[in-house]
């Protein structure tokens, strides 16, 4: 009998650090998004309003490109690891809308083309 009491503690030690552990992941993962998406929209505004300005050239207007690219990327990087710690605790919602499967592939096929040919 004691053999079972014995296995039932280490069981529920271990829960509870499990436990522990995830709640320290979620608390360090809501810090992190708001620690990175602040900045990250603050410069977004800032490329949204240089990109309003006349006079650019057309040098600097590809640069403001790359780098709305480049925080579009970071964004969309956010939202994956968000949606998946929704996973995670199963808040995930999902919204079931009508979409052209033509048009998905054709935005997708330019940068699956450009990957194939630099491997």
């Amino acid at each position: 009998m004691d053999l079972h009491v014995d296995l039932l503690a280490k069981v529920e030690r271990a829960l509870s650090e499990e436990k522990k552990a995830n709640d320290a992941r979620r608390g360090f993962m809501k810090y992190l998004f708001h620690e990175v998406r602040t900045p990250l929209n603050s410069i977004t505004m800032g490329i949204d309003m240089l990109k309003m300005s006349e006079g650019l050239q057309s040098a600097e207007r590809e640069y403001l490109e790359m780098m709305t690219g480049a925080t579009e990327f970071m964004t969309d990087t956010l939202n994956n690891v968000l949606n998946m710690h929704k996973i995670e605790e199963g808040k995930l919602e999902l919204d079931m809308a009508p979409f052209s499967l033509v048009e998905a592939v054709e935005k997708v096929t330019p940068s699956l083309i450009k990957e194939i040919d630099s491997n």
